[in-house]
């Protein structure tokens, strides 16, 4: 297996006694806004990227800078200052936030791919944080942790063979 199975999953079961049918609870705005499930989902996409792309560690940072910066900002940016709402699939988002998650996102991408010394064509990285950032726009209810990250990489990859 991939280097990445044993890291991240002891947090499938912490993430999951976070739920509301576990004892354990843990309340805070961002985990408690509807994504009910979305530590779970980061916790898979990381597996699934660290499986597939163990010898390729660039294409794994693409997809969780995707989570984790540009996802995890647009949440932050959304909540506090997000006034232009709109909801395409059962939750609501903002414009805020997701003009923050592109823009993060084109920053984050350039530095991964610089740190592994990864040609970072600009037109590369802003096609994929604009899908990735549709993706998490359109997504409902912390599925974005997979949709955003699992379109990034698909994009990149499409974009690079």
């Amino acid at each position: 297996m991939g280097n990445g199975f044993p890291c991240s999953s002891p947090f499938y079961p912490f993430n999951l006694l976070n739920k509301p049918l576990f004892p354990l609870k843990i309340k805070d705005k961002i985990s408690g806004s509807g994504h009910s499930l979305g530590l779970v989902y980061y916790a898979i996409s990381w597996t699934v990227l660290a499986l597939i792309f163990f010898n390729q560690p660039w294409i794994i940072a693409v997809g969780i800078a995707a989570m984790s910066y540009g996802d995890g900002m647009a949440s932050l940016i959304g909540m506090k200052y997000g006034k232009t709402k709109y909801n395409l699939s059962g939750d609501t988002k903002s414009l805020e936030g997701s003009l923050t998650m592109f823009i993060i996102l084109i920053v984050t991408l350039w530095i991964v791919l610089t740190y592994y010394a990864v040609p970072a064509d600009p037109l590369v990285i802003c096609s994929v944080a604009l899908v990735a950032t549709i993706f998490e726009g359109v997504t409902p209810k912390g599925l974005d942790n997979l949709t955003a990250c699992f379109s990034g990489v698909a994009t990149y990859i499409l974009l690079t063979i």
